[in-house]
């Protein structure tokens, strides 16, 4: 009723302060397309503000990240789920967020690797030349989800873009099912075909697309370009 009370008032500028907060997860879902809808028909400027980054993905034409009342990153949301400028927009941004894996760099004749534990991937050659710098110093490794594959079933491993680890939860979503592993005390989550069968307990190898990888300073948790 508050939004129709403003919208007869025909209002240059909406303002939402999560109005979607107190509402159940369908109800949200089916509310959040109509005040998308409302916004879209009417053409005007809304600012909304939300804890819930589905919402800003969804809604926004352009987010602004927002960290103990300072700017982190303003952007379409593409560019942001894409590029984020450190190390807290990349876990705040996506579902899951991006999993961050600390690894140290290494050397290996003319190749950068991204070691921890048993994991050694190799750097493509773009991103190496950000990272000569950091040779045999400790880094944040940022992988998308979808940018994790199992190998369990057609693709074989790849040494330098594959590793092993230890399923701890399955989560079947109809659509795709996210897997957590560990390795090296490290979490990670895999979004991968639901076809596949992947169990907990099971120690399975994962490919990792490295050519998306994006790498952030251990210090500052700025990325490094």
């Amino acid at each position: 009723m508050a939004l129709g009370r403003a919208i007869v008032r025909k209002p240059k500028v909406f303002l939402f302060d999560e109005p979607l907060s107190n509402l159940d997860a369908k109800l949200r879902v089916s509310m959040r397309a109509e005040i998308l809808d409302i916004h879209q028909r009417l053409n005007n400027t809304s600012i909304y503000v939300t804890h819930d980054q589905l919402e800003a993905m969804t809604m926004g034409t352009r987010i602004i990240i927002m960290k103990d009342g300072l700017v982190q990153q303003n952007g379409t949301p593409q560019e942001i789920y894409n590029n984020p400028v450190n190390k807290f927009v990349a876990g705040f941004i996506g579902s899951p967020a991006m999993n961050l894996i600390k690894c140290s760099i290494k050397a290996d004749g003319d190749q950068l690797l991204a070691v921890s534990g048993e994991m050694k991937l190799v750097i493509p050659a773009k991103a190496s030349k950000l990272l000569c710098s950091y040779v045999d110093q400790n880094v944040y490794l940022g992988l998308r989800p979808e940018n994790v594959s199992d190998l369990k079933v057609e693709s074989p491993e790849i040494d330098g873009l594959s590793f092993k680890a230890f399923v701890r939860l399955v989560e079947p979503l109809g659509s795709e099912q996210l897997i957590h592993v560990e390795f090296n005390s490290q979490h990670l989550v895999a979004r991968i075909d639901p076809k596949v069968s992947i169990r907990y307990g099971e120690t399975v190898s994962f490919g990792a697309d490295m050519d998306a990888a994006i790498f952030f300073d251990i210090k500052t948790e700025e990325r490094i370009i």
